[in-house]
């Protein structure tokens, strides 16, 4: 019941904010998309506080200097760009996607926020039609995407109503001004609410991810810090999902390179949720976030690939932190509980000792494959005295058709061959390249 008056809400809002101000639509008579261009808006006039502003043209609009509507409504395949220098403030709401046509297939938007630029909503932050989809045409899309900058909300931020929603979030920092009960809310129409984050930070006080289960909620967290400023994660007698994160059958965190923080000792709350499937295990991390971090709690993913740890105080004091660790950490494709040979690529190594006639085992190299290697090369120093055996093993793996070895030579010098103790020294190298197709070689001083 809550849930269907903040929304209501939402709609009076909205007609509000345009039923009581001037529309003024862009109309593409300014060649240059300039926001600040008169020419680009009916009657000739740039809107102001007092106007509502409405992009319903197929067209590339760009903020670079201060901007303000008392509402903004984007449509029709259009985008809105927010670049360097460019402060856009929006006295009401700011909704994406939701002019034009879902029968004709244009209820879309995009607005962008690129680094040095700024948005700031003093009211709700919409992404996605409010009209459903129709059968037989795609679905109503929209899309924020913030590579830099700062957007602020003071209410809600809604990531899909009836029609698609998408955040992409690769740098800047999301934050909210207000303090409404769960600030980020995903999905929670029949559209599908998904945020992408590579990067930047996106704070708020809670998140509710789809709470009528009829589309889907996600948040990919491939890199940036998603973080969650109130404590209260709900309680043990309704498994931690009546807190300032709610979740559905049909959403969750997906944790890859990013970092998820709540704050103060939540431990048992998040263990609820990776339990539950909430929190989840995504694609092998490229980095390990907290190396010297020892977690409190961890969970291996069903194919052995990626760990979700969690820390309360040490990686940031006062938060309970979340992140991926790849069970492949030295990137060579195998997991660390079935690597054979750390640091080598096992699948080229295979390659390279079948080559060269070394016995390969079970189906793939073994660790005594690898020390048969060795024992050669070691066998090939002991063969001469004086002599430097140059393994291009390494190199072979590596895809490294040459190999430079440094050869030195030591002059010693004195004028009583029966004392050498206090002889002067000197050394001088040269550089050799391996000859050509040589898996081993070794320089000797002739006879």
């Amino acid at each position: 019941m809550t849930k269907k008056i903040i929304f209501q809400c939402i709609l009076c809002i909205l007609a509000t904010s345009t039923g009581l101000h001037a529309i003024l639509d862009w109309n593409s008579a300014g060649t240059d998309g300039d926001w600040n261009t008169p020419a680009s808006w009916d009657g000739g006039v740039v809107p102001t506080a007092s106007d509502a502003a409405r992009i319903a043209q197929a067209t590339n609009v760009t903020v670079s200097a201060t901007a303000d509507a008392s509402g903004l409504i984007t449509g029709f395949d259009s985008t809105l760009t927010v670049d360097s220098g460019g402060d856009l403030t929006i006295a009401n709401d700011m909704h994406v996607g939701n002019a034009g046509s879902v029968a004709s297939g244009n209820k879309n938007g995009t607005v962008q926020l690129n680094s040095g630029g700024q948005i700031e909503v003093e009211n709700d932050v919409l992404v996605g039609s409010w009209e459903p989809a129709i059968a037989g045409v795609s679905p109503p899309d929209a899309i924020l995407g913030i590579t830099g900058g700062t957007l602020k909300v003071q209410r809600y931020l809604q990531v899909a109503l009836r029609g698609n929603g998408t955040l992409n979030l690769s740098g800047g920092t999301l934050s909210f001004v207000g303090n409404q009960w769960q600030q980020l809310v995903i999905g929670s129409y029949a559209g599908d609410g998904v945020i992408n984050m590579t990067g930047g930070n996106l704070v708020t006080n809670g998140i509710r991810m789809d709470a009528d289960a009829t589309g889907i909620a996600r948040i990919n967290l491939d890199g940036g810090i998603l973080e969650v400023n109130d404590a209260w994660a709900g309680s043990a007698a309704n498994n931690y999902n009546d807190g300032v994160i709610t979740f559905s059958a049909n959403s969750a965190i997906v944790l890859g390179d990013g970092v998820f923080q709540m704050k103060e000792n939540k431990l048992v709350a998040i263990d609820a949720w990776v339990t539950s499937g909430y929190i989840t295990h995504g694609t092998a991390p490229l980095t390990n976030n907290y190396p010297e971090v020892t977690p409190d709690q961890s969970w291996l993913s069903a194919d052995g690939n990626v760990t979700i740890h969690a820390n309360f105080g040490e990686a940031r004091t006062g938060y309970t932190t979340v992140w991926a660790i790849s069970t492949d950490s030295d990137g060579d494709g195998v997991i660390n509980i079935e690597d054979v040979h750390p640091g080598f690529n096992d699948a080229d190594l295979t390659a390279y000792l079948t080559t060269n006639n070394y016995a390969v085992d079970d189906g793939g190299p073994s660790l005594a494959d690898h020390n048969a290697v060795l024992d050669q090369l070691n066998n090939a120093k002991a063969a001469r005295a004086g002599s430097s055996v140059i393994d291009v093993t390494e190199a072979v793996i590596e895809g490294v058709t040459t190999q430079v070895a440094d050869i030195t030579l030591r002059v010693e010098q004195t004028s009583d061959v029966s004392d050498w103790s206090s002889a002067t020294t000197s050394d001088h190298t040269i550089q050799l390249s391996a000859p050509a197709g040589a898996s081993f070689y070794r320089f000797t001083i002739p006879e």
